[in-house]
């Protein structure tokens, strides 16, 4: 086997498991991955399968793009502090969603819950079928903020226009099979 030391992701993972204050035997038992892999991935022999890591990722709370090194240590963690921030901030508006669904009415608590997780749905469908691109993601944010500035009126006729585009979609689908 060739030992590749300026392995980018055995460094990464070597300097995790250590600023975690882990051995190799314990990161194997938090990780479920055998300790000779990981020894192996340390020292350059080998590179972890997508299997290994995934579950890399999820241990240490990181991108697949920092572990291969392709981002910097420092600016990961600037990133990082920012996507903590909003995801703090996310759990807040949750909490406030959750207390205004609880006095809303049963057909209004319904029909947001629903808007919610088909929004949510399909911010993470795109984020796995476009491997995350914040383009794709950034469009959700740009029709949702168009959409809530709308008036009324334009908004029940962007949602009609919708309606429209939708029954013309499904009639090419039927028309194809």
């Amino acid at each position: 086997m060739v030992r590749n030391r300026n392995s980018p992701i055995g460094n990464r993972i070597r300097e995790l498991r250590k600023d975690a204050g882990s051995t190799v035997k314990e990161l194997s038992e938090k990780t479920g991955l055998s300790a000779s892999a990981l020894s192996n991935y340390e020292y350059g022999f080998r590179e972890p399968d997508s299997k290994a890591m995934a579950a890399l990722e999820r241990f240490f709370h990181v991108s697949g793009e920092y572990l291969h090194g392709e981002i910097d240590r420092d600016l990961f963690l600037r990133n990082q502090e920012a996507a903590d921030q909003g995801l703090d901030l996310l759990a807040y508006t949750f909490s406030s969603f959750k207390e205004q669904l609880l006095i809303a009415a049963q057909t209004t608590q319904r029909a947001a819950t629903n808007a919610v997780e088909t929004m949510l749905q399909s911010v993470i469908f795109t984020m796995m079928r476009y491997d995350a691109a914040p383009e794709k993601i950034e469009q959700y944010e740009l029709l949702v903020r168009f959409f809530s500035r709308l008036t009324d009126d334009g908004k029940a006729e962007m949602l009609k226009r919708l309606k429209e585009y939708l029954i013309v979609d499904e009639q090419k689908k039927q028309a194809s099979e």
